[in-house]
């Protein structure tokens, strides 16, 4: 036999008696149904978590159109469902939307969803898809709302963040309403607040209001002319020809300042006085040292006294508030004179109107200091059965949610002498402060004392106190802090929340929308029995 015939018989017969190839071949064919039990695990957990995420998406779609729909044709509803479904559902990575059907009758709302998941693993056994057929049903309850947005408008939120907070705020807004323009079952209120809070000037006359110059605080700066004569804030108001109240009133005397006791003229110390900041030493808008708020001539004409009056004297003097005197300042234009540190837009009470929530967000602007707790009490006063506001429900109303949204951009603050120094005013000046909300830090309202770091401390202590207020009162209290790095006033918030996951930290616009969205989610969950 030919050397190259021997050579290749010999390699035909190693070839065919090698049991390596063999083992290899036998080894793959057992090794494909391992891969595809692996791969099919791997795609039904792909499948469960389309199924998941379609079945967030589709509650979330029944929540938003729960208390919507009654009054919407069936193109209405399939066309609404159609667009939050997609907002809370981005189709891709394999999942495909068939078919979205929306059923709504007087109690409930069903939907259903079908859609197919692509496979990874399994089309190799010939399944390119598995099928994912979801259901929805929310049972519409009877439950009404009462909402309240207390909303920082202080001068830190000036630009960007008052146009991010308005965006923010109507997007909870337009969650909460939806295409409902008067609501049957939902009550809004806004409460923008900074330095002061504004009640409203058409509330001057309401009986909760001191007109009659009763509560104690009323004549705190002002001399005995001011008692002996019976006059009011009000009057003095009228005296100045071109400054008017502006609707801001002042802190209660504490313990009431942080109480949700109904004001009544059977008890002087619970009415509200007028916010009236004094005009301070020195001649019309020539602020003698260390005072800054000088709108009138100290003594009328120009004609000094002999021997000339205190300083304290001089602020306290009556007379120069003389019928037809303006507020002026150093140029001789109108000065905010006793309104300056009143900043805020007025309250908005309780309304099912849209369109007056709305139209309120918009009108918001940023001014001012921050005074958290006047904001928070007067949001518990809107939703209290009790005067002042006296249009929310009873307490313990059965089916019946009061929510108040609290949100700051900075922590208690009050103005300094210096931006170098720790000092309210300066040592000649015996207020200790600017006017405010509690008068001079001289007053003792909050705490006797000139250092601005002292009485933020107690400002951020009634701000607790008023938390638990209002928690005390059944309110569900959520808290915002908006691009605050403050780790104080952020637990302050945190421990003001009625629970810790009430509380957020939103540290952009972008989170500041998906914040309020969470939370306008959380309150629609509450309006479902099931």
């Amino acid at each position: 036999m030919p050397f190259c015939s021997k050579a290749v018989m010999n390699r035909r017969r190693t070839f065919l008696t090698d049991a390596r190839g063999n083992v290899g071949i036998i080894f793959a064919f057992a090794l494909l149904p391992i891969i595809l039990a692996v791969g099919s695990a791997l795609d039904y957990g792909r499948y469960n978590a389309a199924r998941a995420r379609i079945q967030t998406a589709l509650d979330a779609t029944g929540l938003m159109l729960a208390h919507q729909v009654d009054t919407m044709s069936q193109d209405e509803i399939d066309e609404l469902a159609a667009q939050v479904f997609h907002e809370n559902f981005r189709e891709g990575a394999g999942i495909t939307i068939k078919e979205l059907k929306t059923v709504a009758s007087a109690d409930k709302i069903n939907l259903a969803a079908k859609a197919d998941v692509e496979t990874y693993i399994m089309h190799l056994a010939g399944v390119e898809f598995l099928p994912a057929n979801v259901d929805s049903e929310i049972v519409r309850s009877e439950d009404s709302f009462e909402v309240v947005l207390v909303l920082d408008n202080t001068g830190s939120m000036r630009g960007s963040k008052i146009e991010a907070l308005k965006d923010a705020a109507e997007t909870l807004v337009a969650n909460l309403f939806g295409e409902t323009t008067v609501h049957p079952l939902l009550d809004m209120a806004l409460v923008p607040f900074s330095h002061a809070v504004n009640v409203g000037t058409g509330n001057r006359n309401a009986s909760w209001m001191d007109t009659q110059g009763r509560n104690p605080l009323h004549s705190e700066t002002f001399d005995e002319e001011f008692v002996e004569k019976g006059l009011t804030r009000f009057d003095l108001y009228d005296r100045i020809s071109n400054v008017s109240w502006p609707g801001c009133v002042e802190a209660r005397a504490y313990p009431l300042d942080i109480r949700d006791t109904e004001a009544s003229s059977s008890d002087p110390d619970t009415l509200f006085v007028p916010y009236f900041a004094p005009d301070e030493p020195g001649d019309a808008g020539d602020p003698e040292r260390d005072y800054s708020n000088s709108y009138l001539n100290d003594v009328l004409d120009k004609v000094q006294k002999r021997p000339r009056p205190s300083k304290a004297a001089l602020q306290a003097y009556t007379a120069k508030y003389s019928n037809g005197v303006r507020a002026q300042n150093s140029r001789g234009r109108n000065a905010p004179g006793p309104a300056e540190g009143c900043t805020a837009n007025p309250i908005l009470s309780l309304t099912n109107r849209k369109a007056d929530i709305v139209d309120a967000l918009g009108d918001m602007q940023a001014n001012g200091y921050t005074n958290i707790t006047e904001g928070l009490m007067w949001g518990l006063r809107v939703v209290s059965p009790a005067a002042p506001f006296s249009e929310g429900k009873a307490y313990g109303t059965e089916d019946h949610h009061k929510i108040i949204i609290l949100l700051t951009d900075g922590k208690n603050e009050v103005a300094s002498e210096s931006r170098w120094s720790s000092n309210m005013a300066g040592t000649d000046n015996p207020n200790k402060s600017e006017y405010g909300p509690y008068g001079y830090a001289a007053s003792g309202r909050l705490v006797d004392t000139r250092n601005k770091y002292t009485f933020m401390e107690k400002m951020d202590e009634r701000t607790a106190e008023a938390c638990d207020e209002v928690k005390g009162n059944g309110i569900d209290l959520f808290t915002i802090t908006f691009e605050l790095n403050d780790a104080d006033t952020q637990s302050l918030m945190r421990n003001c929340a009625t629970q810790s996951d009430m509380y957020y930290n939103s540290p952009d616009s972008a989170t500041l929308r998906a914040v309020f969205k969470e939370i306008a989610t959380r309150i629609s969950e509450l309006r479902i029995a099931k």
